[in-house]
């Protein structure tokens, strides 16, 4: 058997060159870089994808939700997972998120599943662009989501506000605490608390021969 090697380096060069034309159809992801403060908080007339014929009927799905950064189509970065509510399609979650960004992505990919024992099932999905939350900062409401033919498949309730980088950088104000910043204030070190002003300590002599002045 006989083997001949044909690629050559206009070969090589014809696939750099379409790779690259490939890597640029793409359209690049937009680098977030934050805090996105999360709320979810409920979900209403979701599907029942609970297919056990041996559970009564009382016994519907167990939603839970992800989300996840999503950049060119894929998605990239789990940020949250939250409680599983039994037997609800009407559940009530009211779970806050602080979440640090700094990703590339072009969206956020919510996802209602359905937890089982032995399995996870898809309930319904939306998405929502980066840039709507670059440019309106704060959004709340319900969502309608889609289930995986397309067809509705019930609503989910959020509030998400975006802080950027540049924001949090812009004052020297922490954020989430009890007391505002505050100006003209002093603090005196721990070291020196109870130490008065004339020192107790004069029988100590310097190298140049003076009583040591502190």
């Amino acid at each position: 058997m006989v083997f001949s090697c044909c690629y050559t380096a206009a070969d090589a060069v014809h696939d750099a060159k379409a790779k690259y034309l490939k890597s640029m159809s793409v359209p690049a992801a937009d680098l977030i870089t934050g805090v996105l403060k999360l709320d979810i908080i409920a979900g209403r007339n979701l599907p029942n994808v609970d297919v056990n014929l041996l559970r009564g009927k009382k016994d519907v799905s167990d939603p839970y939700v992800t989300v996840d950064t999503v950049a060119r189509g894929k998605k990239t970065a789990r940020l949250v997972k939250s409680s599983v509510i039994d037997d609800d399609l009407n559940p009530t979650w009211r779970e806050s998120f602080n979440i640090s960004l700094c990703h590339e992505a072009d969206s956020l990919y919510f996802c209602v599943k359905d937890k089982d024992v032995v399995s996870t099932d898809f309930m319904g999905s939306m998405s929502i662009r980066i840039q709507d939350i670059l440019d309106q900062k704060e959004l709340k409401g319900w969502y309608p989501l889609q289930g995986k033919s397309g067809k509705p498949a019930g609503e989910l309730e959020i509030h998400l506000r975006f802080i950027s980088t540049e924001e949090l950088t812009a004052t020297n104000e922490v954020p989430d605490v009890i007391f505002p910043l505050r100006s003209g204030c002093g603090y005196r070190p721990y070291q020196d608390a109870h130490t008065p002003k004339v020192s107790p300590v004069t029988d100590v002599v310097g190298r140049d021969g003076k009583p040591y002045d502190p």
